[in-house]
């Protein structure tokens, strides 16, 4: 099962906070989730940054997010050249794109992650 997990920019510091069931408080940031709610509610944390881990990683072991805009590889055969889109969730499911989606387990060539799309 993966693990679940949200993170949101605070508003102040602009650092990037994790809320999960089982925060490891060895980390700086990561809270659990009913103080991370309660930040988003407050508006101590950025509810327009808010994004849920999508339970994927990077080679580097860099998480993967909803809202991350993420390169992939040219060799992926439904990838005609190196591209970038935006995660979302929709019918159930982690994506990549707006309009021409792509699942995103179904994507083994992301390279990287380069930026984070904060809805406005």
């Amino acid at each position: 099962m993966r693990e679940i997990k949200f993170r949101a920019r605070h508003k102040q510091t602009g650092e990037w906070h994790c809320g999960s069931l089982n925060p490891d408080k060895r980390l700086h940031r990561r809270i659990d989730l009913s103080t991370f709610w309660s930040w988003v509610e407050t508006g101590v944390l950025l509810p327009e940054t808010v994004g849920q881990y999508t339970g994927l990683r990077l080679n580097s072991g860099k998480e993967i997010y909803e809202g991350d805009i993420v390169c992939f590889d040219k060799d992926n055969p439904r990838v005609k050249s190196k591209v970038a889109l935006p995660i979302i969730f929709d019918n159930g499911m982690f994506q990549a794109g707006v309009h021409d989606r792509l699942i995103l387990s179904h994507i083994r060539r992301v390279i990287e992650v380069i930026d984070n799309i904060e809805k406005r």
